[in-house]
């Protein structure tokens, strides 16, 4: 039995001595990586990042793709090497920086933007807008004192696929903001000062809240007779979600549909398909 514990004690020791014996490349080639974090500030279509070291160029012009991190962020890891110089372009036009000059120097994790370099990402104020009277384009303009973000007409705001627009405000700790459509439209109107915003806040047909505000989930059980059902939606006569016959539904399981909708915490709804409605006409 004795024997049985010593074999199973140098067992262990060998493991441990084996896993910290690693050869040197080995851990090496783990610390020799670089991550780059791209702030898409001009709405770039396709950020791509192309890296060179010394006389070594690892990928042909534009390089890689970069990854969509969220907020405007877009990322990519580079690997075997300790430190690189780097070029961001919109997939080879536009690029950052210019033609002709060098690239910048990157090691270990780099966040860009804007003009300056960050170890870690940086603070800024998060803005949401709901796209309440359905604008082509969203934009925002910010400004603190003298101090503006951008000319008029601002930054387009990032979409979120469900009638919500965020944009993060970078080098302000508090900003005054309007949004506009880019073709004469704004809130506030024309000559009016700007919202006052900090942290993360939320914005929806005139409201400011904290939180993002309720939203209204509706379920439908299709009829069998039935197509894909639409959804109409509104609050009063004046103020409707998308024109008749409203929104496609969602297919859930079975007959069951359903739709969310972010312009109103309640609402009024129709179903419709076809020449089919409940409640009825009128």
């Amino acid at each position: 039995m004795r024997n049985k514990k010593i074999i199973a004690l140098v067992l262990i020791l060998t493991t441990i001595l084996s896993i910290f014996s690693l050869p040197a490349s080995a851990a090496e080639k783990i610390e020799d990586q670089i991550t780059v974090y791209y702030y898409n500030e001009n709405n770039w279509k396709s950020p791509y990042i192309y890296y060179y070291c010394d006389n070594l160029a690892p990928v042909t012009w534009p390089g890689k793709q970069m990854n969509d991190f969220g907020d405007g962020w877009y990322s990519y890891t580079i690997n075997n090497l300790k430190t690189a110089k780097v070029i961001f372009s919109d997939n080879g036009a536009n690029q950052n920086p210019a033609q002709n000059q060098e690239g910048y120097s990157v090691s270990g994790e780099k966040w860009y933007l804007n003009g300056s370099w960050y170890d870690s990402e940086p603070n800024g104020i998060t803005v949401h807008f709901n796209n309440y009277n359905d604008w082509d384009n969203v934009n925002i303009y910010y400004y603190n004192g003298n101090k503006t973000g951008t000319s008029w007409t601002g930054n387009p705001m990032i979409p979120d696929g469900d009638g919500w627009y965020t944009y993060k405000i970078y080098g302000f700790d508090e900003a005054k903001v309007l949004f506009n459509n880019g073709k004469g439209i704004q809130i506030p109107g024309q000559n009016q000062e700007g919202f006052a915003v900090s942290g993360e806040m939320w914005y929806r047909n005139g409201e400011w809240t904290s939180e993002r505000p309720d939203d209204v989930t509706v379920y439908f059980y299709k009829p069998d007779n039935w197509s894909a059902p639409n959804i109409y939606y509104y609050k009063d006569i004046n103020d409707t979600g998308k024109a008749w016959p409203g929104n496609a539904m969602s297919f859930v399981r079975d007959n069951w549909y359903s739709y969310t909708i972010t312009k109103y915490s309640s609402a009024k709804v129709l179903f419709n398909s076809g020449s089919n409605q409940i409640p009825p006409q009128n």
